[in-house]
């Protein structure tokens, strides 16, 4: 089967900013381009389910390609930006402030020699952060080889493992819809909200992990993949009672800035935390319902054929790193 994306918002204000930044600043301030080219970039984040405000930030992974010359070099010349002012970074990461906006921006390449990430490593191991990232987020710049490699992903040689779709994003909602079960994450979160007197700390891990785990259900019901959260939700909502209805509706309202009723910051903190606990144990036993339809009606295996994966794998890569299929 071949993963679709459905419910793609094409005009939202967050793409033409982030292909702005692309093509004006971000391409003329890379170095090492010469040796190096770019696969894609990616735009994730709030923007990529359309969830993005008037304050959201543009969360950017960019990929790209080197010189087998290049790639066995001892010191390798990898893709860099100058010029832009940097903020932070943590781990990978880079934050870059542009034109008054936030900028997220983390750089891969698509082969490494020695440790460290690369996107054939995350293929090879079948990562499924990466591979929902790749399906889901949105591409604001795109190359040959990013139509080779998200055929690849996309297509129906390379196989998901249901186990890590299941585990990684029930994993993910359950980190995000109870982050405030544990102590050192509701001091960061709640107490932060409380100080400033703005519920979106909140409300920010509500709907990531309400997105993550809807999201997770709808691939394993339609093998396919959403960037609307509001269609994906409404797909799904159904499911729950109007008590948690009304409350994810308000939530996605303030969210996207269509909400802005002041509300009591300890009241809401307390209200949700029930809601919460109601939402997950229901998406929880949703996962175990789509598991089991997936498996039966072959939408994923059980198992994956690594050896097929990894075959299919070596074809996409000779034609990367080489131009040619054998």
């Amino acid at each position: 089967m071949r993963i679709q994306i459905r419910h793609t918002p094409e005009q939202q204000n967050g793409v033409k900013l982030a292909r702005q930044f692309v093509e004006e600043t971000l391409i003329p301030n890379l170095k090492g381009i010469e040796c190096n080219k770019i696969i894609t970039v990616l735009l994730g984040g709030s923007n990529a389910k359309n969830l993005n405000n008037s304050r959201s930030d543009l969360d950017l992974t960019l990929y790209y390609n080197t010189s087998i010359e290049n790639l066995v070099k001892f010191n390798r010349k990898t893709l860099t930006v100058h010029n832009l002012k940097q903020l932070k970074q943590e781990r990978e990461q880079v934050f870059y402030e542009w034109d008054g906006l936030e900028v997220e921006l983390g750089i891969h390449p698509w082969r490494r020699i020695g440790q460290g990430f690369d996107l054939a490593g995350a293929l090879h191991s079948n990562n499924t952060k990466t591979l929902h990232d790749w399906v889901h987020h949105y591409p604001v710049y795109t190359s040959e080889d990013y139509k080779l490699i998200d055929n690849f992903i996309k297509g129906p040689n390379y196989e998901w493992s249901l186990d890590l779709i299941v585990g990684y994003t029930q994993g993910y909602a359950t980190s995000q819809l109870l982050m405030h079960k544990r102590r050192i994450d509701y001091a960061d979160r709640e107490r932060t909200a409380i100080n400033k007197n703005d519920i979106t700390p909140v409300i920010k891990h509500i709907m990531n992990g309400l997105y993550i785990g809807l999201s997770g259900l709808y691939l394993l019901d339609n093998v396919a993949v959403s960037r609307d959260f509001l269609k994906l939700w409404q797909y799904y909502e159904h499911n729950f009672s109007k008590e948690e209805q009304e409350f994810v509706y308000d939530a996605w309202r303030r969210k996207t800035d269509l909400e802005h009723e002041p509300v009591s910051i300890g009241q809401y903190i307390q209200v949700a935390a029930d809601l919460r606990v109601s939402i997950f144990t229901k998406i929880k036993d949703l996962f175990i319902t789509s598991t089991k339809d997936a498996l039966e009606n072959k939408r994923f295996n059980e198992h994956i054929d690594r050896a097929k994966n990894d075959k299919e794998l070596d074809i996409l890569q000779e034609k990367i790193l080489f131009g040619r299929t054998s």
